[in-house]
């Protein structure tokens, strides 16, 4: 028979109890009480075999601990506080209910040290740890139902609860470190939708990750969606104990310019986001948008908007604007005229006279002056023509 340790989140068949061991097919046990009086699962589905308590807890220790543990270990984490005789007989019954349990050759003992024989037990945690090693995300994601040990601890073994929150404060973090990860890879592809699904995912795991929480905010903001980027600043704020100084500040910030920009603008509903409003077009509004997120890293780009007249170039560049460039970028608009075509380089000539009296063109250098004045021979010192 193959046995599963169910780690992760309540054990299936012990809704809302302790993990336990559990056997994958029929069992001709006789029906068992969970913790607390909880019923064991329903016939036709697993029948629990070993109930929580400090055996379990042996069990535990042997299958994540892939070295080994000594007979002393097992003292330290479980029965530190009683008499040595007493502990090495406690120790001595754990293990006999786990060999009863889990089979009379499923625990090994060599040199010493205790180990789980190779197959004897099937453990949900290391299912996990195949589907990261494999980069299968969604896998990942279907087998966590919560933190290692999140639903048991011992009142009376502290070493044993703090070993625990170890394990489960590591799995936590690696695996909501991989959908992070990957939520960034679909926003620099520029799948926003997606980046905020797989960012929503490892808010799951990890529901304080400050991180996870101000990227999410920047791509419903960049969406235009600023009631849910205001609900999702607002779970940031209620959930990160210690927040970075100034990240969630800063998204709150330009959360505000926004709404500003809209009331000057006049009413408008979320209806009007890109991804929404723009049927057939949300590719080119991603990859304007992955642009400007290189152009802000100081990368400079250009891009230019090709079509037919009358399908909707300037709406698109419009879009852009409002829902990603946000109020507080300087924006310069240069209109080409049909009869300036023979003009070599005639916008880039406007654009040139325009940004040189903004502020910060000051700055310039003279090489870059001097380039400019190829294009406008009138440029001054002070920059304006």
């Amino acid at each position: 028979m193959t046995l599963t340790l169910h780690l992760l989140g309540p054990s299936p068949g012990l809704h809302g109890a302790p993990p336990a061991v559990e056997l994958t097919g029929a069992s001709a046990r006789s029906p068992r009480k969970g913790a607390g009086g909880v019923p064991a699962a329903a016939p036709g589905t697993p029948t629990p075999l070993l109930p929580p308590g400090k055996p379990f807890a042996v069990l535990c220790l042997l299958a994540m601990e892939p070295d080994g543990l000594t007979r002393d270990d097992l003292i330290t984490y479980l029965w530190a506080d009683a008499p040595p005789e007493r502990a090495r007989a406690s120790v001595r019954q754990a293990l006999h209910v786990v060999r009863k349990a889990a089979g009379g050759e499923a625990v090994v003992e060599r040199d010493g040290r205790l180990t789980l024989a190779g197959g004897s037990v099937d453990v949900d945690v290391h299912q996990l740890a195949a589907a990261l090693t494999a980069h299968e995300l969604d896998r990942a994601h279907a087998l966590w139902r919560g933190g290692p040990f999140a639903h048991f601890s011992l009142a009376d073994a502290p070493a044993f609860n703090d070993w625990a929150d170890r394990v489960r404060s590591r799995w936590e973090r690696r695996l909501g470190e991989a959908l992070s990860r990957r939520g960034m890879a679909e926003r620099e592809a520029g799948r926003d939708e997606e980046a905020l699904a797989w960012l929503g995912r490892a808010l799951d795991v990890r529901p304080f990750d400050e991180a996870a929480h101000a990227l999410r905010v920047d791509v419903l903001l960049e969406l235009g969606l600023l009631d849910e980027a205001e609900s999702e600043l607002d779970r940031a704020r209620s959930v990160v104990d210690e927040p970075t100084p100034g990240v969630l500040d800063e998204l709150e910030s330009r959360l505000r310019a926004l709404r500003r920009a809209r009331v000057h603008e006049g009413p408008e509903d979320d209806s009007a986001a890109p991804t929404l409003a723009y049927v057939g077009r949300t590719a080119e509004m991603a990859e304007l948008r992955a642009l400007w997120r290189s152009a802000l890293s100081g990368r400079p780009r250009s891009v230019a908007i090709l079509g037919e007249a009358g399908i909707g170039k300037s709406r698109l560049a419009e879009e852009w604007l409002r829902h990603t460039v946000g109020p507080d970028a300087t924006v310069v608009r240069v209109k080409a005229l049909d009869t300036e075509r023979a003009l070599p380089l005639g916008m880039a000539a406007e654009a040139a006279k325009v940004l040189a009296s903004k502020p910060g063109a000051a700055g310039m250098s003279n090489a870059s002056l001097a380039v400019l004045r190829q294009l406008v021979p009138t440029l001054g010192n002070g920059h304006g023509p």
